[in-house]
């Protein structure tokens, strides 16, 4: 495993620190907006994977109600990175970018590639972002850093009612929580559905 730590408002050579604060706190705020939409998922919902059999075409997910298998609605997903921990404990573990994991396919990652791009095109000034955003993993010792990851993410990627979900997998010793970003239209509704629950 690499040693790869990502560093917060510690070591910020050019960037204005006012700036970078506005920028993870507004991200924050935008991000903490869409959690009544995850936590209903979470407690409420039952996810059902398909793999989409089309070239350039993306997988889907169909949510249903847990309590009566009731069809809710089937959205778009892609994979912006996961988090891997070992079993127990839950704060420590490694952070990884969608777009360096070799075992996704390319249709599942598109969003997640974007925004290598955007960072490999930021300035200097933003040395703090573009590290984020193009260093492939990086471990993670506080869950603060990893929901500033995702809020940072889906800031960046700029569209209107979309969610960053958990989704998390458990294998022996190791738990990796994928996390999905759904960008669908349809999905629209149901966000304004379970926000005014």
């Amino acid at each position: 495993m690499n040693n790869i730590i990502f560093i917060y408002c510690i070591h910020i050579r050019y960037m204005n620190t006012s700036s970078l604060q506005y920028v993870v706190r507004d991200a924050l705020a935008k991000y903490d907006i869409t959690q009544p939409v995850v936590d209903f998922i979470k407690n409420e919902g039952t996810l059902k994977f398909i793999s989409s059999k089309v070239n350039n075409k993306r997988d889907t997910v169909q949510i249903y109600y847990k309590s009566t298998n009731t069809f809710i609605c089937e959205v778009e997903v892609e994979i912006i990175g996961k988090f891997s921990t070992q079993k127990n404990s839950s704060d420590i573990g490694v952070w990884e970018w969608a777009w360096s994991d070799i075992s996704l396919k390319a249709n599942n990652i598109h969003y997640s590639k974007e925004l290598l791009l955007y960072g490999t095109k930021l300035d200097v000034s933003e040395e703090y972002y573009k590290k984020m955003l193009i260093m492939s993993r990086g471990i993670i010792r506080d869950p603060v850093q990893l929901d500033i990851i995702i809020a940072i993410a889906r800031s960046f990627i700029k569209i209107p009612d979309n969610i960053i979900y958990p989704d998390t997998t458990g294998e022996k010793m190791l738990v990796t929580t994928y996390y999905l970003f759904i960008p669908n239209d349809d999905f629209r509704e149901f966000v304004s559905i379970v926000t005014k629950i």
